[in-house]
């Protein structure tokens, strides 16, 4: 080699081992439909004090804060200004660590949940960071995680335990810790009647679960009754949503007491009526989600005369998520059926399937497969 050649060769290493590092991230460069989100390079994200640095093996796919915000007409499109990363439970191993953080951590396999509470205002003090007045959402309020690498704070880790792939433990985090907490606000238990509208979703499918192992049974409405019955749903009954005899079915299959309780995450007007008509005295609507409009009819004269209460459940506190945390450790699982994954380069086709409404259980993205990565 010349020794012209030779100094170029030298010129190039050295301009390429000062370059900074990078990383691929799919970015929303403006709301939009699907098609505004493009895969990047991007700096590679440094973990701050009591933060970590994950390299992202599946981050969950929701349809309120990714699909929804993407849009720009959902609930959360207002706190983000493009150009955005999106995604909130991820999963992988701790790659850096902040100040104030155990090096021992880096290379550990954690989920990483997607709130994150103040720790200071008067809900957090109390135990009740769910109602956290300024609480932030990871994907939303920060940077997300549909990227090679995502940043979290250490409070917002899980040990994966031996055997949980990445995939699993995205999907159990994201809907478990609140899925909890609806069932424990509904009140329900052994031999009572629970009504989950919606309950081929990721949420309404793992409330089911939930309160199926407490013995609780479930009625589920789903719009493709055929297609929901063919699922491993933890449902001892399944409605078709569309009836037009909704009401009437809801009272044979809750028998002549009604349901104890009814946990809604769709609230479409139609069935939040039918629904409510076989909902027996002290009897609790329990939501945390909205699929329409947000607007439904409530009569507040039976609500009163009847006992009955409406409970609006945000997410789950840190006391709910380390009790579900507890069940996954010891077995706790979503069936493999109910989990569908694709890569994240296929990202925009999995927001147009969401869209569309064929969405049923559980999607994530696997960061395994990224163009030009081995």
């Amino acid at each position: 080699m010349s020794s012209d050649a030779s100094s170029l060769t030298r010129g190039r290493d050295e301009r390429m081992s000062f370059a900074a590092p990078t990383m691929q991230a799919v970015v929303m460069r403006e709301f939009g439909g699907p098609e505004v989100l493009e895969l990047a390079n991007l700096p590679l994200p440094q973990p701050g004090p009591d933060e970590v640095r994950i390299r992202v093996e599946a981050v969950v796919v929701n349809n309120t804060r990714d699909v929804g915000t993407r849009s720009g007409s959902g609930p959360f499109s207002r706190f983000v200004s493009p150009p955005h990363i999106l995604g909130g439970e991820h999963a992988g191993a701790v790659d850096a660590v902040g100040d104030g953080v155990d090096p021992g951590l880096e290379g550990e396999r954690v989920v990483a949940h997607a709130p994150v509470p103040c720790g200071s205002c008067e809900f957090c003090v109390e135990g009740e960071d769910q109602a956290c007045v300024s609480i932030g959402l990871i994907g939303i309020h920060r940077p997300g995680a549909y990227a090679e690498f995502a940043i979290a704070p250490v409070a917002n880790l899980h040990r994966l335990p031996d055997g949980l792939s990445a995939a699993d433990a995205v999907v159990l985090l994201t809907t478990g810790g609140v899925g909890l907490a609806q069932v424990q606000a509904s009140g329900v238990g052994a031999d009572d009647v629970l009504v989950v509208p919606g309950v081929t979703g990721a949420l309404g499918s793992m409330v089911a679960e939930l309160a199926a192992r407490q013995g609780v049974r479930v009625v589920g409405l789903a719009r493709d009754p055929a297609r929901a019955r063919a699922m491993p749903l933890a449902a001892d009954t399944i409605i078709d949503a569309l009836a037009d005899d909704l009401a009437d079915q809801l009272r044979s299959a809750c028998g002549p007491g009604g349901a104890h309780a009814i946990i809604d995450n769709v609230c479409v007007p139609p069935i939040w009526d039918a629904c409510l008509a076989v909902l027996r005295p002290r009897g609790r609507v329990v939501i945390s989600g909205v699929i329409g409009s947000g607007n439904v009819e409530v009569n507040i004269r039976r609500l009163y005369l009847s006992n009955q209460s409406v409970v609006g459940v945000r997410t789950g506190n840190a006391a709910t998520l380390d009790a579900f945390w507890r069940q996954v450790q010891d077995g706790f699982r979503v069936s493999r059926e109910m989990i569908t994954t694709f890569p994240l380069s296929s990202v925009a086709d999995v927001h147009r399937q969401v869209e569309a409404g064929v969405k049923l259980g559980h999607y994530a993205l696997l960061n395994s497969a990224l163009p030009g990565r081995g």
